[in-house]
């Protein structure tokens, strides 16, 4: 048994101690299974939350209505969870109501795949009655009973699956393939919010290609502002050699160069602005890698790593190599870098002209920036100052 289940057994035995069923569930359970790192550890129970609460000194609610308590035990927390049933859902996201019931099976016949209706006990004995087990072995993506009625009670439980193809590689099974593509439009109405995170999650798996090749088959990708285009575009995409990307904004603005999408979209995604201005900032760098590599005053603006970000969106979609070696090569040579301090400042430019402040001032300092760059002027305050008043730059013509 992992030490994170060993460190949370404690949480089990006073929870049986107090004359309740305690499992641990869920996430942690299945990647267990398949001998990946474990993050949260949760628990269900047939204690209610009331009852977890007077068991243990320091929880806080978060989520008490649907079952839910944060229990921390020498200062980790866990989500505890009553076992319960669902009634219909509303939105195709929530349910209407919520039923506790002291029957585990009960529990984890509500859950979404098989793979997740996995309990272990405190010994680490599984209780599979769903042969969940049986499908991480197979690697198959398989719903808990019926997917139609899985994917009419939680639309979003469709993302989810082919968000799994991606982290962990596996496949959807034939019925559940169908329900994909016979729900897809439950999708409207779930929150973009939502929707997004979910894409995010899938373009930072293992095999993000092939999620979206599921994505766009089942008409998913439709129910992502302007991925329409995408989906008619998708075996280009698919094309691309597009591993180099690492980051989820770089991933977007491959995705969005193979779409000609427009800015509009991105708002649309309900995206934070400073992930917007990241996208847009790597789509205009890879408009200037593509008429010309880059230059000194270039690389000096964008810094090392925002450089190599432009690089590998450039490589992924124009089928290019990466020169990420050159890149490293002109800024090592080059006399400042985006970390240099600069020996003045634009008030010293204001001193040294007795003129106002103005726009004179950014072009000024592009001047001198570009000259120390080009070897013509030294990043010394006096030297700047001196090349100033010998009139080599535009303050002598502003």
């Amino acid at each position: 048994m992992k030490q994170e289940f060993v460190r949370a057994v404690p949480v089990l035995e006073q929870l049986e101690q107090g004359g309740y069923l305690a499992y641990f569930v869920g996430g942690s359970v299945r990647d267990s299974i398949m001998g990946k790192e474990i993050h949260d550890v949760d628990i269900a129970t047939s204690a209610t939350p009331l009852e977890v609460k007077e068991i243990f000194g320091h929880t806080i609610d978060v989520g008490i209505e649907h079952g839910t308590v944060l229990v921390f035990h020498e200062g980790v927390p866990y989500e505890v969870t009553t076992f319960r049933t669902e009634s219909t859902y509303k939105d195709f996201r929530r349910p209407d109501q919520v039923e506790f019931v002291t029957s585990l099976r009960e529990d984890l016949k509500r859950r979404d795949f098989t793979m997740n209706a996995i309990a272990m006990d405190k010994d680490g004995c599984l209780y599979d009655p769903f042969c969940g087990r049986e499908d991480i072995e197979n690697q198959i993506i398989r719903t808990v009973g019926s997917p139609d009625e899985r994917f009419s009670e939680d639309a979003l439980r469709m993302v989810r699956a082919v968000r799994f193809i991606s982290q962990l590689g596996f496949e959807v099974e034939e019925n559940t393939y169908r329900a994909l593509s016979e729900k897809a439009n439950l999708l409207s109405h779930i929150a973009q919010e939502r929707k997004t995170a979910e894409f995010q999650k899938l373009l930072s798996g293992k095999k993000p290609k092939e999620a979206l090749r599921v994505a766009a088959s089942t008409q998913i990708l439709n129910y992502y502002p302007e991925l329409d285009k995408f989906t008619e575009r998708i075996s280009h995409f698919l094309s691309l050699e597009v591993s180099e990307c690492q980051t989820f904004e770089e991933w977007l603005s491959v995705i969005a160069l193979t779409s000609s999408m427009n800015e509009s979209m991105f708002k649309e995604w309900k995206l934070p602005v400073a992930v917007i201005k990241r996208i847009k900032a790597l789509l205009l760098g890879y408009e200037r890698r593509k008429a010309e590599f880059f230059t000194r005053y270039q690389l000096y603006e964008l810094g090392i790593e925002a450089a190599h970000s432009i690089e590998r969106v450039w490589a992924a979609y124009s089928g290019q190599p990466a020169e990420h070696d050159r890149i490293d090569d002109l800024y090592a040579k080059m006399p400042i870098q985006k970390e240099t301090p600069l020996s003045f400042s634009g008030n010293d430019l204001i001193k040294w002209s007795g003129k106002k402040g103005g726009p004179w001032i950014k072009e000024t300092m592009k001047d001198i920036i570009q000259g120390m760059l080009d070897g013509e002027i030294v990043n010394e305050k006096e030297f700047v100052k001196r090349w100033l008043i010998q009139g080599n730059n535009q303050l002598k013509n502003n």
